[in-house]
């Protein structure tokens, strides 16, 4: 939907209520079209002889910086943005959450070497009270 309105040169931050959605109105016309193009790019991929490439976008420029969205199209909101191409779609996806389970792993042991060195500290106070008492 947001690569309809941006096609269509519609302002994305718009609530909907301000649209002109009349059936004749140019807001709809533009919209119309809009859809139209999504729909045909859409029936590109569904051919069954074809390989669906696929699309990362990421959130920075370096290769180590974290993944944003993933798909079969560069999408209009997506111009401009760091992008990693990939041959089929399921490489992508796969890249995608392999990437983002590293990261829930290396979050996890963060989080227990973070408990353990706590551990470690309230023995030794605990250690040193009993010393000095």
């Amino acid at each position: 939907v947001e690569h309809a309105l941006l096609t269509a040169g519609l302002d994305v931050k718009r609530k909907a209520a301000e649209v002109e959605l009349k059936a004749d109105g140019a807001d709809m016309a533009k919209l119309l079209k809009a859809f139209e193009v999504v729909d045909s790019m859409i029936d590109g991929l569904s051919t069954e002889a074809q390989l669906v490439p696929g699309v990362i976008v990421r959130k920075g420029a370096d290769e180590d910086s974290l993944y944003d969205d993933f798909g079969p199209l560069v999408l209009k909101q997506h111009e401009g943005k760091f992008l990693d191409h990939f041959d089929s779609f399921d490489k992508a996806m796969d890249a995608y959450f392999t990437l983002a389970e590293d990261k829930k792993m290396e979050q996890q042991k963060a989080q227990q070497q973070k408990a353990a060195i706590g551990k470690v500290e309230r023995v030794r106070l605990a250690h040193e009270a009993s010393v000095a008492a």
